[in-house]
């Protein structure tokens, strides 16, 4: 943004926010289209309908991973008001929310979903399978 470089590997969502602010950039090209998280839940949710009326973990409202949750919520018939999102920025955050029961969701990146999963929390799938036109990084330019 401050005209230092002229090209850059970004996420989506971040280059979008900045864009929107005013910021002169492009996003040119692709360099992942699928994310790579995935929804995991607590032991005791054994399908989507198991998640209604619980708390599920993702990033900040209007962020990538709270947009992603919700999509793959909406994806299987959950609704905004079928559950609720609490905002926890980091995958750590998200993990310990699981762990403790706080939370019966959450969306992960790898590595950090692969303790989990040796804990026996179980996978609902990744962000891919569901959203199929889903850009998740890529290159951006300043065009100044």
């Amino acid at each position: 943004i401050a005209g230092d470089l002229q090209f850059n590997h970004s996420s989506v969502d971040s280059t979008a926010r900045a864009f929107t602010a005013g910021a002169p950039l492009r996003f040119v090209g692709s360099a992942q289209q699928k994310p790579t998280f995935r929804l995991l839940v607590g032991k005791e949710v054994k399908d989507w309908n198991g998640l209604r009326g619980k708390f599920v973990a993702a990033g900040a409202p209007g962020g990538l991973t709270h947009a992603l949750a919700a999509a793959m919520l909406d994806a299987h018939g959950l609704k905004k008001g079928d559950y609720d999102i609490l905002s926890m920025g980091l995958d750590s955050d998200r993990s310990n929310a699981l762990k403790a029961g706080r939370v019966q969701a959450t969306l992960l990146i790898q590595p950090a979903d692969f303790g989990l999963i040796e804990e026996g929390f179980r996978s609902m799938g990744f962000v891919g399978d569901f959203l199929k036109d889903c850009e998740y990084n890529g290159y951006v330019t300043n065009h100044k």
